[in-house]
């Protein structure tokens, strides 16, 4: 939120924000399970993390941004609820410490992963690092529909700057596929990932919608004006 600049998510594809990394050691009851040059993989007894599957999608999402990950601790949980425990946010996947810290029931998180990356490259706001993340992570989709289909009933007539700034990132629910398909629709029809990127990293300066206008040459209205006439 305004302040600490956490960037929420909710509860079925998991959260992500900036805030102070939990504890410096691992989390009590867990073992570092297996590693890679950008992961150390944390699991309780018994649990597997496949750390080489993981390091291969980060650098994969590392190489379509073109930003750097740095190191995270990726920890494994059986349920949400422990996730609760752990970090106070009852979600299937937490992102913490810009990126450093992923806590996950998934042993293998694409929507996590692209927060870390995400996280680095700017601060663009709840609504982009999660849009950014069901586009990539989770290949368009929001509950196992694509995004581009449910867009259009869930507009409701508002424009792009009202959707963005409505969006609840304690419980975004359907915002999901909104700002998936926003972002879907920037990379296929806006200048792709790379322009993309460049808006992230230019929000490292300036506001969001400052940085969107300097990007993108429109404002969040004009193009999503654009976008909602393209579903």
């Amino acid at each position: 939120m305004v302040g600490v600049r956490k960037c929420l998510a909710a509860l079925v594809i998991g959260l992500a924000f900036t805030a102070p990394a939990l504890m410096a050691g691992p989390l009590p009851g867990f073992a570092m399970v297996a590693h890679s040059q950008r992961l150390s993989c944390f699991a309780r007894e018994g649990r597997h993390v496949d750390a080489r599957k993981l390091d291969e999608r980060l650098a994969r999402f590392e190489e379509l941004l073109g930003q750097s990950a740095g190191h995270t601790d990726y920890y494994l949980y059986d349920y949400p609820e422990e996730v609760a425990v752990a970090t106070g946010w009852h979600a299937g996947g937490v992102t913490l410490d810009g990126g450093h810290e992923v806590h996950t029931t998934s042993a293998a998180s694409s929507h996590e992963l692209v927060h870390v990356v995400g996280f680095r490259l700017g601060h663009p706001g709840a609504f982009f690092q999660e849009g950014l993340a069901v586009h990539l992570g989770d290949s368009g989709r929001y509950q196992g529909a694509a995004v581009d289909r449910l867009a259009p009933r869930l507009l409701r007539g508002l424009p792009l700057s009202r959707l963005v700034g409505q969006f609840d990132a304690r419980q975004p629910g359907d915002g999901y596929a909104l700002a998936g398909s926003f972002v879907g629709y920037l990379v296929k029809r806006q200048g792709g990932l790379q322009q993309l990127a460049a808006f992230f990293r230019t929000t490292l300066r300036h506001t969001p919608d400052a940085a969107f206008l300097m990007v993108y040459g429109q404002t969040l209205d004009e193009v999503g004006a654009l976008w909602t006439a393209s579903l």
